[in-house]
């Protein structure tokens, strides 16, 4: 048992946040006064300094602490995580994960069902939402990740929306000679390649994978649609072309 320095009420030791968990010492005030907010006498400013860097930057840019000045943290986001990232050690990490893998899947699944942590995590994200900058910055953020990653995309793009990945579209292509598997043109560019599949099979945009049949130029994946896909009437419209012709 201890007892808070702010309520007075003595409480379980597992109520008080660790000072230094090898040591086992622990904090004077227990979880819930920790996780009340400071009285702010006066107007809330629109900034603040960082302790390391002694930037002046906008409370936007500071991480949310209810027992900060402010309802703040007194380092930003990016000093906090440049040093997060020096203290990382990747190793470790990966030998942790594989040493407590279950436990650490059953931990991640348990948040993502606890409808609490759930709406907590909505609220969070529309609050980022609804800040412009942070708008702007994700948008920004994402295209330069696409710009390094273009493979990244194209991989996620084929398995996602055709069950197959990059080194199997290539032996396809390879197979029909380097061109569209009707009409023996090469396919030039990606924007003007389709990847045919079995409609019956899977309706729509997407393919399971198995039912893929080929890659088509522009024009002859538009023509098969044209034709509901139907091999009775492009032969009679061979047909027909052949007598006219």
């Amino acid at each position: 048992m201890k007892t808070c320095a702010n309520c007075r009420a003595t409480k379980p030791l597992e109520d008080f946040p660790f000072r230094d968990k090898a040591a086992g010492t622990y904090r004077s005030e227990c979880k819930a006064c920790m996780r009340k907010p400071l009285p702010v006498s006066g107007p809330v400013p629109l900034a603040k300094r960082c302790n390391r860097c002694v930037v002046l930057k906008q409370l936007v840019d500071f991480h949310a602490a209810p027992r900060g000045k402010y309802g703040r943290t007194a380092i930003c986001k990016d000093c906090r995580n440049t040093e997060n990232a020096a203290k990382r050690d990747p190793e470790k990490q990966r030998a942790y994960y594989q040493a407590n893998r279950e436990k650490t899947l059953a931990y991640q699944k348990a948040r993502r069902e606890d409808p609490v942590v759930r709406e907590a995590d909505r609220r969070r994200y529309e609050q980022r939402q609804a800040d412009p900058e942070v708008r702007a910055a994700n948008v920004e953020r994402a295209r330069l990740w696409r710009e390094a990653h273009p493979w990244k995309r194209r991989e996620h793009t084929l398995n996602e929306r055709y069950g197959i990945t990059p080194a199997q579209l290539d032996a396809l292509v390879e197979a029909q000679g380097g061109g569209c598997a009707i009409c023996k043109l090469a396919l030039v560019s990606s924007k003007t390649t389709h990847i045919d599949h079995d409609h019956a099979c899977c309706p729509g945009k997407k393919s399971c994978g198995a039912c893929v049949r080929g890659v088509l130029c522009h024009r002859c994946n538009l023509a098969l649609g044209m034709f509901d896909d139907d091999p009775a009437r492009l032969r009679d419209a061979a047909a027909y072309l052949d007598r006219r012709g």
